[in-house]
């Protein structure tokens, strides 16, 4: 606005004069009073954990709090006295009967749940369900959010049991945002459930999962999400009669008495499609129907992994059971740590046993069960990848917890009998001598049986040019003499460039040890480190970064018994040092093995364990795949592990040649599809040759200064209900 003024005559503007000289500082000013207080800011992103402060002084006590809000309703209390007899009461109501129970309900609250997860398992909670011919329903009452993205949806859901509700429709909520914002918004959603996947909600234990996932037509991209901030976030589950009861009456089939035969399912992926190349979420999933409350459940995958595009980062691929993961025996994850980025695809095994997952037994029924892939704890999200240029498997089997040990055995019945020890996190840097926290125990209950044995952690070597480790197992102190030693090595050219904790696996068959044959009793399994043929010094090894690692240890039989009244274990185990001269050749047998099939109407496990590697190529694939009777497996698909490198733009050509063991295993139901192998000789042989589309032959090494070994097992057939193989 232009100032007001008085009209006078006023003179012409002079010119400007000259500066004046920088006057003096004035005094300091008076301190201002206090700003308002700012409202709560939204939660902002994690940032690393800070050093431990040292402890402070115990402070003085408080004052008295003001009075509580009521609290939630406590546990039933000891029962009352015997109160006098009422009046004749009277039954109303659609579908009741005067003398159905109490129908269920619970709720769980959770206190600033505060969840960062992008995918996967959020929160759970169960509820104990009084009747078969009742529905759930189920609430989730707490705040949600998605941000820095634009056109970008989040999926929140409820897994009943480990899968959607199917009956009458999924019970879902979804946040979609066109723009980036970061606003924390409260969200409800509720329905009513009778059926999840193919399996009704019948009585007794249900476990309800809230689950994250991507939103369909999205391509599988997950977004920054939270759920739960700053508030009190609930799961309300109630029992509900629904207006229609079937009173048809159910005869449940008499229970036969215990016989035990193997039951599992074999599914076989050929090609992963665009799962291959996930770095969260799930890889594959399956059905599995469990046949007992009393059981655990033995997993299973073969496959190759890759993580690559981030230095000091971790990728773990690891087993859920209903939407949880396994808390005893321990948690079934492999990983892959390195503190650079390699782009290598390498044959990785993960296995484990389990018998409760989600806080409670794996129950009998359909069970869900999910290969997924994430960052490690404390990890930012690395590019991880699955199944390059190999079939992949994962076997589900059902077994006794610990095996069955009859008061009055027959003879002609096997009893199988197995210890199963799991590992959390071992981190040891034991460079020479016994692993910490690997000690297995199993009681032989016969001294006419041999142990199979079977380790499976992740293991590396660095800080070395030209060097060797190798990993071993011991019984009671003493290596395995007959037929020879359980083992595995890892060889560096270069570690001192090289850091990389990735999983691998070794396993054989063990009859005497330098004390003799393996007598019936107690014995203490351990897995040590020490040098390997040819090489004086010891170098920086770690055994079980960041992993589970697991140690399973069977008792089997050491002859056929052909007049067995029901499963009896046929088993072949060859070992043998592949000479020099066949290390390097492709195209050929480098090893067989032969096994003499007793039953026509049974299917081959091979396996085969020993050391691999690819040497001097930028972009270069080979596969190891193994043939029976001079053929390929094709009922389900090829039994194979493949690695594939690319160091291109890496400077790592002349440094890079790592070799360590590996497993190539699966099962072969026959030559071709509806066809089996009857009685007689089956020869295995093991073959490197190139990958799939791939016209060069690179440069291998297989079998490098260790003992390599075949076990072929003749089983029984699969389950006839598994399901076809999902991703």
């Amino acid at each position: 606005m232009t100032p007001f003024c008085l009209r006078m005559h006023v003179g012409g503007r002079g010119a400007a004069g000259q500066g004046g000289n920088k006057g003096a500082k004035g005094a300091d000013g008076s301190t201002g009073p206090p700003g308002p207080q700012g409202s709560p800011g939204s939660p902002g992103l994690v940032g690393p954990a800070g050093r431990a402060g040292s402890k402070g002084a115990r402070g003085s006590k408080g004052d008295n709090g003001a009075k509580g809000s009521m609290g939630l309703t406590g546990g039933q209390g000891d029962p009352g006295l015997k109160g006098d007899r009422g009046a004749q009461g009277v039954c109303t109501g659609d579908g009741g009967t005067c003398d159905d129970p109490k129908l269920s309900w619970n709720q769980c609250v959770f206190d600033n749940l505060n969840s960062q997860k992008d995918y996967g398992f959020l929160a759970g909670c169960n509820i104990s369900k009084v009747r078969n011919d009742t529905l759930l329903r189920i609430t989730w009452d707490g705040n949600m959010r998605i941000t820095r993205c634009s056109i970008c949806c989040m999926r929140w859901l409820f897994f009943i049991n480990g899968m959607e509700c199917t009956d009458p429709a999924p019970i879902d909520n979804v946040l979609y945002q066109s723009s980036n914002y970061h606003i924390l918004r409260h969200g409800h959603f509720t329905g009513i459930c009778r059926q999840a996947g193919e399996r009704e909600l019948t009585a007794g234990l249900n476990r309800v999962q809230l689950m994250l996932q991507d939103c369909p037509g999205f391509d599988g991209f997950v977004y920054d999400a939270y759920t739960g901030w700053n508030t009190i976030s609930r799961i309300i589950i109630e029992e509900v009669v629904p207006s229609y009861i079937d009173t048809t009456p159910v005869t449940k089939p008499p229970i036969a008495p215990q016989v035990y035969n193997p039951y599992y399912c074999q599914f076989a992926y050929p090609n992963l499609s665009r799962n291959r190349e996930r770095n969260l979420g799930h890889i594959a999933n399956i059905s599995f129907v469990k046949k007992a409350d009393d059981t655990a459940l033995r997993f299973t995958w073969e496959g190759n992994f890759r993580k690559q595009r981030c230095s000091t980062c971790c990728t773990q691929w690891y087993i859920t059971i209903d939407g949880t993961r396994c808390t005893a025996h321990e948690d079934v994850r492999t990983t892959i740590s390195a503190a650079r980025s390699f782009n290598l695809f390498f044959p990785t095994t993960l296995s484990g046993v389990c018998f409760e997952a989600g806080g409670g037994p794996i129950g009998k029924g359909n069970v869900l069960l999910k290969l997924e892939v994430g960052n490690c704890d404390g990890s930012p999200i690395a590019d991880g990848a699955s199944g390059f240029n190999q079939s992949s498997r994962f076997i589900v089997e059902e077994i006794p917890i610990g095996g069955l040990t009859p008061t009055n055995p027959d003879p002609n019945v096997f009893y199988p009998h197995y210890s199963h020890c799991a590992f959390d996190a071992i981190n040891d840097g034991t460079d020479l001598g016994r692993i910490n926290d690997t000690g297995c125990e199993i009681r032989k209950r016969s001294a006419a049986t041999n142990l199979k044995i079977t380790f499976n952690s992740n293991m590396r070597i660095t800080e070395c040019s030209d060097c060797c480790m190798r990993w071993f197992i011991t019984i009671d102190g003493e290596e395995c003499t007959s037929p020879g030693p359980i083992e595995g090595v890892i060889y560096t050219k270069n570690g001192s460039n090289i850091n990389i904790h990735r999983a691998s696996v070794i396993a054989g068959i063990c009859s005497e040890t330098s004390s003799g044959a393996i007598a019936d009793g107690v014995h203490q399994l351990h897995v040590e480190v020490g040098l390997c043929d040819g090489f004086i010094d010891s170098y920086n090894a770690y055994t079980g970064f960041a992993t589970t690692s697991h140690m399973t240890i069977e008792e089997i039989p050491t002859t056929f018994n052909a007049a067995a009244r029901n499963f009896w274990p046929n088993v072949k185990q060859c070992q043998m040092n592949i000479p020099d001269n066949l290390q390097n050749q492709t195209g050929n047998p480098l090893m067989s093995c032969t096994l003499n099939k007793k039953k026509p109407e049974t299917v081959i496990k091979a396996s085969w364990y020993g050391n691999i590697a690819l040497e001097q190529c930028e972009d270069c694939c080979m596969r190891w795949y193994l043939t029976i009777n001079g053929e390929e497996c094709q009922t389900p698909e090829p039994i194979d592990g493949a690695i594939m490198q690319d160091l291109r733009g890496s400077r790592l050509l002349d440094i890079f040649d790592i070799r360590r063991p590996a497993a190539i295993s699966g099962i072969c139901y026959g030559p071709s599809e509806g066809s089996q192998w009857g009685p007689g000789d089956l020869k295995v042989d093991l073959i490197v040759d190139v990958c799939p589309g791939t016209n060069s032959t690179f440069d291998v090494i297989t079998g490098y200064n260790s003992k390599s070994t075949f076990i072929i097992e003749e089983i029984p057939p699969p389950a006839d209900d598994c399901d076809e193989a999902i991703i």
